[in-house]
């Protein structure tokens, strides 16, 4: 009997507060794993903001070379002649008139956008260097539809002239 009595308050008593037990450690795991991810996003934020930060002082010396004003023509005319003065070789005659262009990025997108087209005459080494080092010097820059032709033979004594015509996309301050 003795035996019975205690096999049934071991299965009855015993083996139930087992089971409470067991969830308490389960939601006790639970909320520790929450708790150690919440510490975690806490350290991040501190360096998410720091991004955040780094991230808007580049966007400000970015906006601050872009065009504002009324005069893109005359903005964009100086900054390529200031740029252009390492590369003697690159001559670029014709830039015209800036024109309105959809940039079709997104909806609500803060910058508006003007073209350019640009057409010159080069030494086919100098204009790879100058065109390279203007689209890494200008990153709100865009350079496209970008044809090369080789001089006349007889217009250039030197056989690796080309003429070139490309469109730069520029993108304006917000107001």
């Amino acid at each position: 009997v003795t035996v019975i009595v205690a096999v049934a308050l071991w299965y009855f008593a015993i083996s139930g507060q087992h089971e409470q037990i067991s969830k308490i450690e389960t939601k006790l795991n639970d909320i520790s794993t929450s708790v150690g991810n919440a510490q975690a996003r806490v350290k991040e934020s501190g360096t998410v903001e720091e991004i955040l930060f780094s991230r808007s002082n580049e966007l400000a010396l970015v906006e601050a070379e872009m065009a504002s004003g009324n005069d893109q023509y005359f903005w964009f005319i100086s900054t390529l002649n200031k740029f252009k003065i390492p590369y003697p070789m690159v001559a670029i005659p014709f830039v015209s008139k800036p024109a309105d262009v959809e940039l079709g990025v997104y909806q609500s997108f803060p910058y508006k956008a003007k073209l350019f087209q640009l057409r010159g005459v080069a030494y086919f080494h100098d204009f790879g260097q100058f065109l390279a080092d203007f689209e890494n010097r200008f990153p709100h820059f865009r350079t496209q539809k970008l044809n090369l032709y080789p001089v006349p033979p007889d217009a250039s004594a030197d056989g690796e002239k080309i003429s070139f015509e490309f469109e730069v996309v520029t993108l304006l301050k917000p107001k």
